[in-house]
């Protein structure tokens, strides 16, 4: 599990918490990992060394952009209506992020 209350402590986004940088600029972390001088930023590298691929975001609606994640985390009732929602059934990346929260 990524500990996202680490800081940046260098580059562009020094000061900023980890939380902050995945979620605004996810694919600069991904771009970061592969990076061979992050190594020697021990503590922020052993955080982001295991990111995988960006799940995917909701693409539509009043949560457009944002993660099931955070979906899930703040609206049981919206999250339990997208559940059950032929349209994102038919969406299978989006389907199939949702159902790992179920």
């Amino acid at each position: 599990m990524i500990n996202t209350d680490k800081v940046f402590t260098f580059g562009k986004f020094a000061g900023i918490p980890l939380s902050k940088v995945l979620a605004d600029n996810y694919d600069y972390c991904m771009w970061l990992k592969e990076q061979e001088w992050c190594k020697k930023h021990e503590e922020l590298y052993n955080e982001i060394k295991d990111l995988k691929e960006k799940p995917p975001a909701m693409p539509w609606g009043k949560y457009k952009g944002k993660s099931i994640r955070d979906i899930w985390s703040t609206d049981d009732q919206y999250f339990n209506w997208l559940k059950n929602n032929d349209i994102i059934k038919n969406n299978r990346k989006v389907y199939a992020e949702i159902c790992k929260y179920d």
